[in-house]
């Protein structure tokens, strides 16, 4: 027969784990508001500067070749931007995205292409640190406190990389938010630039100064840092809303739990005062 006193101790700690689980959760959701208060607008930023990209890339002459940083190089390395959190009590978050970008690079390793890894987040360079099977670079990190400075020495850095020759291409795999319950790793290719599907008209009313050739090399830098910077947003509200639904879920365990041991405790209780007024009637009985 369980001890009461042990009972009442494990239903105590696991009051405790539910107010903690509770605060975390409260913590989660003032985060998760923050994180989408600057997603918003990132959306629309990077919906202007593709527009822009290719309004630009439309007014190029033909004569002129298209940077490099906008077409990439043909065979050789690429770098895989992989972007986690640096904390953990998210569920599965980070291992879904390191899951698929394990995924992206065996299939452009299958094309032939050399693979090299950079993280954005402790919790994926330490899992591929593990795995000891590609190159992995020193990893990124981001201060949020002062998030487009850190977002740019990322960008630049990735840029330096990539006019050295060290990098031939370059995508991120981030995880994408949906909605509070819904996230998915996605990728995206940062160089060659992927530019929506949306009509320009096929005639401008305007000149472009400096050239169109110099525009397009400026927005091209800007769209890989707003693309960069737009996936480091996605991914830090998606973990937020992992942690909620966590620290929720585990709330929600904690009352079932709860529920569970004050029931053994009461039912216990009650075979010990029945068992002592058994003890008591057998006692008179026998006098």
């Amino acid at each position: 027969m369980p001890n009461l006193k042990t009972l009442k101790q494990r239903i105590a700690s696991v009051k405790s784990t539910k107010k903690i689980t509770g605060a975390m959760k409260m913590v989660a959701t003032s985060h998760l508001r923050r994180a989408q208060a600057q997603r918003g607008p990132m959306v629309h930023y990077i919906a202007k500067i593709e527009s822009a990209l290719r309004l630009a890339l439309q007014e190029l002459p033909l004569s002129y070749p298209k940077p490099a940083l906008v077409t990439g190089r043909p065979q050789g390395t690429q770098l895989v931007v992989v972007i986690s959190s640096d904390r953990g009590l998210c569920g599965n978050f980070n291992m879904q995205t390191v899951h698929r970008a394990i995924q992206h690079i065996r299939l452009q390793e299958q094309q032939g292409w050399k693979t090299q890894i950079v993280c954005i987040g402790k919790k994926a360079h330490g899992v591929f640190s593990l795995l000891k099977t590609h190159h992995l670079l020193p990893p990124m990190t981001i201060d949020f406190k002062r998030l487009q400075e850190s977002a740019g020495e990322a960008a630049a850095q990735i840029m330096a990389w990539f006019q050295s020759k060290k990098i031939d291409r370059c995508s991120v795999v981030y995880s994408h938010f949906k909605s509070v319950m819904v996230s998915t790793p996605q990728v995206l290719a940062l160089i060659p630039t992927t530019l929506g599907e949306e009509p320009l008209e096929t005639h401008s009313l305007f000149g472009m100064e400096p050239s169109a050739q110099d525009m397009v090399e400026d927005l091209a830098k800007f769209h890989l840092f707003s693309h960069l910077l737009g996936a480091i947003l996605e991914t830090k509200t998606s973990e937020e809303s992992a942690r909620l639904m966590a620290m929720d879920h585990a709330t929600r365990n904690a009352d079932d739990m709860i529920d569970r041991l004050e029931v053994v405790y009461n039912r216990t209780r009650q075979a010990y005062i029945t068992k002592e007024l058994i003890e008591i009637i057998a006692g008179a009985e026998a006098l």
